[in-house]
């Protein structure tokens, strides 16, 4: 039996904005992350799409250190509660305040960057997908049909 996968197309579900078909409670995420060990970082890159209203929200967390509790000590925030729909243009995704979304090819290669508006924080990275989840394999999917499954990254 062939293992059943999301198609690739999946990872732009939710990207535009209004229109018929949207319910209120619609919401569309992607969740990237990346880890620097050696020097104690790590990162939470997000962002919420509500397209029936639209809007979003997210942007980038980055942390320094293993014992992070509250978010005074992070070592950068750039966490947008409410920011207008972010500039899509094909496979890629700009937020307000910079944070970007390029997918290289669909269900597998993204690219994120960013640079903080004082200059002081930013970051180029390619995350690879080393697995593609099958359908029904987080619980949001099985409640959603035709959003997307996460993938497990690498990068």
């Amino acid at each position: 039996m062939a293992l059943e996968i999301h198609p690739p197309e999946t990872d732009l579900i939710g990207v535009e904005p209004g229109g018929d078909g949207w319910e209120p409670s619609t919401v569309h995420t992607h969740y990237f992350g990346f880890q620097v060990p050696e020097a104690g970082i790590g990162a939470f890159l997000y962002v919420r799409y509500q397209p029936f209203f639209p809007l979003s929200q997210g942007s980038v967390i980055i942390f320094q250190g293993l014992d992070n509790i509250a978010h005074v000590e992070l070592a950068h925030m750039d966490w947008q509660i409410t920011m207008p729909w972010p500039e899509v243009d094909g496979q890629t995704i700009t937020t307000a305040n910079g944070f970007r979304i390029e997918f290289l090819e669909l269900g597998k290669t993204a690219r994120t960057t960013y640079r903080s508006s004082d200059g002081t924080t930013s970051f180029d990275l390619v995350h690879t997908a080393v697995t593609p989840l099958p359908p029904g394999s987080c619980a949001v999917c099985r409640f959603s049909p035709g959003i997307t499954a996460p993938r497990a990254i690498s990068g």
